[in-house]
């Protein structure tokens, strides 16, 4: 069990954390810790990694998990990037620019490494940054792997931080490509709800299963960790609404997308065939795109025929 039971609580020196529930993630799910900016989601991450050191104050033990982490911190040694790489992915047995070209065959990555390997750090720009310790976390995933060391999973911490659209989209493509047929729970730590729709849109549709754990303000300088519910393809249309009213999160993020931003902006991407209220703010839109009928949830209303457009969307399945 990773929630060791309701009375478990560990402090770090600073924050308090209290679990709520019990949760065991299964080893092919994805985990999303949820939180407004400043609840403590990172201290979290970094505890659950053995990051950082702590104490259990009531009942359990501390984690026995042994977990990759990448930081939200942009953390990098002096010198090139290849010079980083170098000293963090060191292993007698492993090359990892040789790992890069076998586990590659679309090119993305080694293209973007061949690009960036012999730049200094401090010329990259915040999100060229990120891409590179992506990439290197999946590396040292890859060097963990090839060596036979154990690894119960990997915590991203705010991964699509700094990226710009062009951006993101290649960490989409390497997380779908790379890390959807890993074997163990990926934890992604995030306030950002982009990069929730974009777990939704990579991970649901190859068949994981999506958790939610909510880090909420009990009182101060301690916070509850709730597990809110999981599901998958099967259960999406039930579990997605019951999780926006469990999560005090999540509700106020559709409260307030309730007024999008103008239709005029975005480009259209298909037409509408029927659209029906789904949920305080949202709604459930069947639409034609490219010749084929899809389903979304659509933060305005639309009627039979009109067009949709890609920012009146937030979940396509």
């Amino acid at each position: 069990m990773f929630f060791t039971n309701e009375e478990f609580t560990a402090y770090n020196g600073n924050i308090e954390f209290r679990f709520t529930n019990d949760f065991s993630p299964c080893e092919n799910e994805i985990i999303l810790f949820i939180g407004p900016n400043g609840i403590g989601k990172s201290t979290l991450a970094k505890m659950l990694a053995n990051y950082i050191d702590y104490d259990v104050i009531r009942n359990g033990k501390k984690f026995a998990n042994k977990m990759l982490f990448h930081p939200q911190e942009l953390i990098f040694l002096p010198g090139n990037v290849i010079d980083d790489y170098r000293v963090f992915l060191s292993e007698s047995n492993f090359d990892f620019e040789d790992e890069i070209e076998k586990m590659d065959s679309e090119k993305t990555l080694s293209t973007f490494y061949e690009k960036y390997k012999n730049r200094t750090v401090n010329s990259l720009s915040g999100g060229e940054k990120q891409l590179i310790l992506i990439l290197r976390t999946l590396l040292a995933y890859r060097k963990m792997y090839e060596c036979k060391h154990r690894i119960d999973g990997i915590i991203f911490d705010e991964p699509s931080k700094q990226l710009c659209n062009k951006n993101f989209k290649v960490l989409k493509e390497v997380f779908l490509n790379k890390f959807s047929e890993v074997k163990f729970p990926l934890f992604f730590i995030t306030h950002e709800f982009n990069l929730v729709h974009a777990i939704f849109e990579m991970f649901l549709k190859v068949g994981k299963t999506i958790s939610f754990i909510e880090i909420k303000e009990a009182e101060s300088k301690k916070k509850d960790i709730t597990f809110i519910g999981k599901f998958n393809t099967l259960n999406f249309e039930t579990e997605w609404e019951s999780i926006i009213n469990e999560s005090s999160y999540l509700s106020a993020f559709f409260e307030h997308r309730k007024h999008p931003v103008p239709a005029t902006s975005s480009e259209i991407i298909g037409k509408v065939l029927i659209s029906y209220p789904f949920h305080s703010g949202l709604y459930k839109v069947f639409a034609t795109v490219n010749g084929n009928e899809r389903e979304y949830l659509s933060i305005v209303p639309k009627n039979k025929n009109t067009e949709l457009r890609k920012d009146e969307v937030i979940l396509g399945f």
